[in-house]
């Protein structure tokens, strides 16, 4: 049985969140570190692995979101359509395509 607070949020979904937050803020100061001069090869080294591990785990996250979704959306139709003060924009309508 899925567990869900008094909002019906899923427990383990919000701690998954959390930790994904996390994750982002760490990837965001190894990318700040990576700028820095005079780093020795073994820091350029630990700073690269901890954005592979993280690109990893960010793209298994999406990956089983998306198998996850009840509902997928495909592109029906792309269009553009001028504005007057504005170029053309690109338009995309997605449409539902649900199973079952």
């Amino acid at each position: 049985m899925i567990r869900r607070d008094e909002n019906g949020h899923v427990h383990f979904g919000r701690w998954l969140d959390f930790i994904l937050q996390a994750l982002i803020v760490v990837n965001l100061i190894t990318l700040a570190l990576e700028t820095l001069p005079n780093l020795s090869e073994e820091q350029i080294y630990w700073l690269e692995m901890i954005e592979v591990v993280s690109i990893a785990i960010f793209t298994v996250e999406y990956i089983a979101r998306c198998c996850a979704m009840p509902c997928r959306f495909t592109i029906s139709s792309i269009y553009f359509r001028s504005y007057p003060s504005t170029s053309a924009r690109a338009w995309i309508s997605a449409a539902p395509v649900c199973s079952g």
